[in-house]
């Protein structure tokens, strides 16, 4: 039964204890975070085109993997260099902007 200003917390409480309730929460947070990377390091390319950046996180296997340093296994120089260049300009602004896009999608 709802209260008047949303359901009651036992019944949320019941809610978080579903089997694999847990489990669909996690990857839904994952979900957020890789799109959150994306959206930063897309907006911090400011150098080459989008798909540049695109091909760096394909290389590196994901797009936090390159915000953490990765990106430097890249058979090619250029690649190397612009995961680098690309990673270094993300700010904690540009995660924000990010999660906030990656939420209301």
């Amino acid at each position: 039964m709802s209260h008047q200003y949303g359901p009651r917390k036992d019944h949320l409480r019941a809610a978080s204890h579903r089997p694999g309730h847990r489990q669909g929460v996690a990857i839904r947070l994952r979900v957020l975070r890789r799109g959150t990377a994306v959206l930063a390091l897309t907006k911090a390319t400011h150098d080459k085109p989008w798909f540049y950046t695109a091909r760096v996180v394909l290389e590196t296997g994901s797009a936090l993997e390159l915000l953490n340093g990765g990106g430097r296994s890249s058979r090619d120089e250029d690649d190397r260099a612009h995961a680098a260049a690309v990673a270094a300009r993300v700010q904690p602004g540009d995660l924000v902007w990010g999660r906030e896009r990656s939420v209301t999608l």
